[in-house]
């Protein structure tokens, strides 16, 4: 595939994991709750994809924002096209194996977010 084909192809397969894995709701009303997923086929540690648009594939990284790739790091010792190609073949194969536990492990983290009268109220305290 040519090297556009693959990133379009990239951008697409994140769009999928994020819609799979963007059905949590938080708990209460000022928790955010964001995700991860770590790909791990044969018990090693091989990628991590996150909410935040950062793909990673051993020492290969590639950061998505708004449906756009912005930014890829590569290997020294490998070329763009295979870089790309890896990274497309993790992701179909974590959309595939998404529901079998042992290969693709989902994280979920709950950050609280305070309003910003709450924010207020809480300086106030402090001076």
């Amino acid at each position: 595939m040519k090297t556009e084909a693959v990133t379009k192809s990239i951008i697409d397969n994140y769009r999928i994991l994020y819609e799979k894995t963007n059905v949590i709701k938080p708990h209460k009303e000022h928790f955010m709750t964001t995700w991860g997923l770590n790909f791990v086929p044969k018990g090693k540690n091989e990628g991590f994809v996150n909410e935040i648009g950062s793909i990673n594939r051993k020492k290969s990284k590639v950061e998505i924002r708004n449906g756009e790739l912005i930014r890829v790091k590569k290997p020294f010792f490998s070329t763009w096209n295979r870089t790309l190609n890896n990274i497309n073949k993790m992701l179909k194969n974590m959309i595939s194996e998404y529901e079998n536990n042992e290969i693709v492990v989902k994280k979920y983290l709950n950050a609280i977010a305070f309003s910003k009268e709450f924010v207020e109220r809480l300086s106030k305290i402090k001076r």
